[in-house]
């Protein structure tokens, strides 16, 4: 395993891409509980947006997801994941996986996350009451979490874009006194 996983990364450090993409499907195949398969599978996904090799990048990324969604990596790279929908503007496709995952994966480290992203997607899409309840769970849920700011503010957003006024000057004002020095008080 050990000698599987140190080819792999000199095949990284000499940037032989199409080497270490075999390398570490061979180790993935051959010990896919190995003491390296979440750095082998990182390094994989970070390889693949190097290449620009987008669709291999999507696939490797939700394979990781999907399996080692009780891995502390897993909420970075859920943000990674959404953060490159969202880029691209595929909200419905972020919606729906992330709705997917959210039954499938009801103790994933990244739950916070689905129904994070899965708002924003929904406020680009212009759907403003499910970017409330998303943002809503995100707040009740999941106060302390590294969303919790963010998600006060987009709630404050839909709620003044679906012309709910008076709602939306309260949640705005909230975010004012919890959010002082806060990252978007200026757009507040």
């Amino acid at each position: 395993e050990f000698y599987t996983y140190a080819a792999f990364s000199n095949a990284l450090k000499l940037n032989k891409t199409d080497t270490a993409v075999e390398i570490a499907r061979d180790y993935k195949i051959k010990f896919p509980d190995g003491d390296y398969i979440t750095d082998v599978s990182i390094a994989e996904i970070t390889l693949f947006k190097q290449a620009e090799r987008y669709d291999d990048f999507l696939m490797r990324l939700e394979e990781f997801l999907t399996t080692y969604y009780l891995n502390p990596a897993a909420q970075k790279l859920f943000a990674e994941w959404a953060g490159f929908l969202m880029e691209r503007g595929r909200y419905e496709e972020l919606v729906e996986k992330s709705e997917t995952w959210m039954n499938l994966y009801s103790n994933a480290v990244y739950l916070d996350g689905t129904h994070y992203w899965s708002g924003l997607a929904e406020l680009q899409l212009g759907d403003y009451a499910k970017t409330v309840t998303a943002m809503d769970t995100v707040l009740t849920r999941y106060a302390k979490g590294p969303y919790a700011e963010d998600a006060l503010l987009r709630k404050g957003i839909a709620l003044f874009y679906s012309q709910q006024y008076e709602q939306s000057g309260k949640v705005l004002r909230q975010y004012i006194k919890q959010y002082p020095n806060g990252a978007a008080i200026d757009q507040t």
